[in-house]
């Protein structure tokens, strides 16, 4: 995914890492999101890939706005 927008961006997971999240959004010092990961997850498990991406890059811009950032 890769997606850049504001201080919050979506990376892949690193090869070889197990975990249920294949995209993880980190924040500007590259410190996971925990909520917005989770967001992102849950809108892939219901939406197509490509709509999901959406949903999350269209949040992205307010993520600092959120009370864990």
């Amino acid at each position: 995914m890769s997606q850049s927008m504001g201080v919050f961006r979506c990376v892949s997971c690193p090869e070889g890492v197990t975990s249920r999240y294949r995209e993880v959004v980190v924040d500007g010092t590259g410190a996971p999101h925990y909520a917005l990961t989770e967001f992102a997850w849950q809108m892939n498990q219901i939406l197509s890939a490509g709509a999901a991406r959406t949903y999350v890059r269209v949040l992205l811009p307010y993520a600092h706005l959120s009370p864990e950032s």
